[in-house]
Parts: structure tokens; C-alpha cells; sequence
């Protein structure tokens, strides 16, 4: 379930966090709408310092000169990782739901992504609960997903986990393709089946989410998966990034 709230310049600034920072803690995915969009890289990072430790690591084209934000556009030319793949990010083309991080050890824990300019056809985003996929998964996929089979940078790690009294989730279908290709270790077999029903099940749940400029979308990393529709080439499309650990 997505939850919005309306920015106002009214409402005192601290009141205003205070309340993103309570709704945070029981809905994985909220809406700001109206937060200043043109020239506002400074107030999203300032919204993401009042949530939690902003990671800067990875802000390799910082919106506006802010080194926290990044600023996330398709490019003629898309940027590689250092292991040479391409970074769909920086493309045009659908990116399947994802979590943010699957190759750190200790991913973030939230993901604050802000529209600036919108396309004007496609690149909507979407989102789907690890607890609406996982009721959509039988026992046996459960257990499989559960177990450390899949390849990231890093060693094989699990795709969920239970984590005190919930189910959380880390997962990026092209980065574990990428990881077993770079390590030559492949997926086992039945991981690819338990990986395709997993697929199958984000894209019975997930929610499409049109964000206009302005609009700020906050995601729980651990409970949301969240990726993008393809929009044309050329599109001025334009999102701000910032990563949180709360």
C-alpha cells in the first residue's frame, strides 16, 4: 500500500520530518508529493540527514554539486560498473524491480528517489512488498530463496531472510546473473526455477507509480522491491537519489 503525504511550506520543518520519519517506520512505501523540485537537491539531502546516515559512496554525478544526491538520467552513452557491465540506471530501457545494493555487503536501508522532470511517455515507477510477493511464493520456493545460493560480488548470499517478525528481501535478477557470469559460478538449476516464480510473483503485486516533478518517492530497501518502465531515448527524464541507513 502506498502511502502520500503533501508537502507544505506552511507546516514547521521539524514537524514535517517528524511525521516522515513515524510514517517510515511502519509503511515501506511513501509519497511526498511537492517537494521542491527545481533547485531542491539541497532539501532532499536535508530530508535524508534528518532520517538517518546519508551514503555518499556511490554519488558519482552529484545533483546540483550536492555530493549526496545523485542524479539519476539516461545517457547516450550508459556508464559501466567497474566490472564493465552497463548501469541500467543510465539507460533508457525497462529495469526490472530490484532492491538497491544487492552487491554491498550492508546495503542501505532507505531509498529516496525524487522526480525533477518526468518522461513524457513511460518511465513510471514500481514497487511491490517482500509481504505481498511472499504470498504469492509456495514453501519449497520460500525455502529455497531462504538459503545462501545466489551469487553476488561478494560469496553467495540468500534472496529472503526473516528478520525478528518480518520477511525481508535483497534481490537484482541481473546483478546475480552478472555476479555468477564474473565468478563463473552458476545459478543452480532449481534457484533458476525458485527465481523465475519469484519474478512471476513481483509482477502480480507490484503497484506502478507515476511521480510528477516534485513528487518523492521513499522506499524500505529490506521490504520493497522498486524499478522502471522503458521511456523513449532522448528524454529529459531526471530523478534525484539519495541513500539512507536509518
Amino acid at each position: 500500500m502506498v502511502i502520500y503525504i503533501n508537502y507544505a511550506v506552511t507546516v514547521p520543518w521539524e514537524a514535517f520530518t517528524a511525521e516522515i520519519r513515524s510514517k517510515v517506520r511502519f509503511h515501506p512505501i511513501l509519497v511526498i508529493r511537492g517537494l521542491p523540485g527545481e533547485g531542491g537537491a539541497h532539501t532532499l539531502a536535508r530530508l535524508a540527514k534528518s532520517l538517518g546516515r546519508v551514503d555518499s559512496t556511490d554519488v558519482t554525478a552529484p545533483d546540483e554539486g550536492n555530493r549526496l544526491v545523485h542524479a539519476v538520467q539516461a545517457r547516450d552513452e550508459p556508464i559501466r560498473d567497474d566490472h564493465g557491465f552497463p548501469i541500467l540506471s543510465t539507460t533508457n530501457a525497462d529495469f526490472p524491480c530490484h532492491t538497491d545494493d544487492y552487491f554491498e555487503a550492508n546495503p542501505s536501508d532507505l531509498v529516496i528517489l525524487q522526480c525533477v522532470h518526468q518522461a513524457s511517455a513511460g518511465g513510471d515507477s514500481l514497487a511491490a512488498t517482500v509481504d505481498d510477493i511472499i504470498a504469492h511464493l509456495d514453501s519449497a520456493t520460500l525455502d529455497l530463496l531462504a538459503r545462501p545460493l545466489f551469487p553476488s560480488h561478494f560469496g553467495l548470499v540468500p534472496i529472503l531472510q526473516e528478520h525478528a517478525t518480518e520477511w525481508r528481501i535483497r534481490y537484482n535478477r541481473v546483478e546475480i546473473e552478472r555476479s555468477a557470469q564474473r565468478l563463473t559460478v552458476p545459478v543452480q538449476l532449481e534457484c533458476v526455477g525458485a527465481l523465475d516464480r519469484l519474478d512471476r510473483a513481483i509482477e502480480q503485486v507490484k503497484t506502478r507509480i507515476a511521480l510528477t516533478p516534485g513528487d518523492c518517492l521513499i522506499l524500505d530497501n529490506h521490504r520493497v522491491v522498486h524499478g522502471r518502465t522503458a521511456f523513449e531515448r532522448g528524454s529529459k527524464r531526471l530523478f534525484r537519489r539519495v541513500k539512507v541507513y536509518t
